[in-house]
């Protein structure tokens, strides 16, 4: 497809998910935005995500489609495995799109949403507000990885930055240019934040609980040494729908 007919997709995408396709000023304004290369969901404000209605502000990481396709399957193992009242805990949480879809998909659950950083922060209370939780069914927390997370939770659902800046050159350049950075790479070419989950999860899971940890595909014989080397645990790679091993599942053994 070439450049006009893409742009020409875009422009009926943002006519008709924020302006109910009626062309107005503003409109024409947005489409000005489209040529420069600004992502459309910045532009349009949202994203759908599950049954949940995410939205998004330059600076947010924009949600991945092979994101919501683990979290889903994620809910429905939740669902299968729990009958009673649980904790879920939703790291490096973002815009909150994760722990959202699980509070509105399973009533039974109580979610931290957790995130370093001020304006993810923001957009996770906003996204609760527009999603219309319950303030009884969460708790939002600033903390660098494990600093003020207590206690222990029944579930653990992680996307963490893993991106290696060895492999900048294979990332759109519009991902590079509007996406917040400190939200997609990490150090030790990108398996920082992975191995400090796989080191340090049975601080915060319980005996009989899960950990989903995000990761990149290319990651999966490094991730497999180090799983390796924990004891009395299970694990497993989940496949994307692309067919790619998207999520290390770990599970301690009871």
């Amino acid at each position: 497809m070439g450049k006009n007919s893409s742009l020409r997709r875009e422009q009926l995408w943002l006519l008709k998910d924020k302006y109910a396709g009626k062309p107005c000023s503003a409109f024409f304004s947005d489409i000005e935005r489209l040529p420069r290369g600004e992502p459309l969901p910045y532009i349009i404000g949202w994203v759908p995500f599950l049954d949940a209605s995410i939205k998004i502000s330059r600076g947010t990481l924009i949600p991945r489609v092979e994101t919501e396709y683990w979290t889903e399957k994620a809910i429905l193992e939740i669902k299968e495995k729990y009958n009673k009242k649980i904790r879920v805990l939703d790291m490096f949480s973002g815009s909150g799109c994760i722990g959202i879809s699980v509070l509105k998909a399973l009533p039974n659950a109580h979610v931290t949403l957790s995130d370093k950083y001020e304006y993810a922060l923001s957009q996770i209370a906003e996204n609760l507000r527009h999603n219309e939780i319950r303030k009884t069914q969460f708790e939002v927390v600033q903390s660098d990885f494990l600093d003020n997370i207590y206690g222990s939770f029944d579930v653990v659902l992680a996307n963490p930055p893993y991106l290696s800046k060895k492999r900048v050159k294979k990332i759109d350049t519009s991902v590079l240019l509007w996406e917040p950075l400190e939200a997609l790479f990490a150090e030790k070419d990108g398996l920082n934040y992975l191995f400090m989950l796989i080191e340090n999860f049975k601080k915060i899971l319980k005996k009989n609980g899960t950990l989903y940890i995000e990761h990149d595909p290319w990651q999966v014989s490094s991730l497999k040494k180090k799983v390796g080397s924990i004891p009395n645990i299970s694990y497993e790679f989940i496949r994307d729908q692309f067919g790619k091993e998207r999520v290390l599942k770990i599970s301690p053994h009871v």
